[in-house]
């Protein structure tokens, strides 16, 4: 499994654009890659992912942690030039997308063979846990049922 850091507040490699948000893509074998969350903005994160050598059109799941700006402003800009990733959202997102495969997630939920949502924690936000073969990595937006105090 290899997890590439698409977009953050800082870059480590030359060529990357920064930007307040966060964005990570998820590649396993024999598995459809995996986008979780989008960033602040299209063009930031369509920028990476070109740098990165990430084929916007070779995603075939997209899940948001939660509904802030942050986490969602690339979402647009990846749906354009994706036409076919199903997508999984907390089910505090509450905005449909007409024509798209969607998943309002509640519970913890399986995604893929790899992927699993922890469920929407405290009506805030979903994790992602991901099953490697060194054990269990959790992906995590901005842990916000954490800091406000909420788990």
């Amino acid at each position: 499994m290899k997890v590439t850091i698409v977009y953050d507040n800082e870059v480590k490699k030359e060529g990357l654009r920064a930007g307040w948000g966060f964005s990570a893509f998820i590649q396993a074998k024999q598995a459809p890659p995996l986008l979780f969350d989008t960033g602040a903005d299209s063009p930031t994160l369509l920028h990476n992912m070109k740098e990165l050598g990430i084929d916007v059109k070779h995603i075939g799941i997209i899940v948001i942690s939660h509904a802030h700006g942050d986490h969602t402003g690339g979402l647009s800009g990846i749906l354009e030039l994706n036409k076919d990733a199903e997508v999984y959202f907390p089910a505090s997102w509450g905005q449909p997308i007409p024509g798209r495969k969607v998943t309002i997630v509640t519970e913890p939920t399986q995604i893929c063979d790899y992927a699993f949502s922890t469920g929407e924690l405290k009506g805030i936000e979903q994790s992602l846990v991901l099953k490697t073969d060194k054990g269990v990595l959790v992906v995590i937006g901005c842990a916000h049922p954490v800091a406000w105090g909420t788990l």
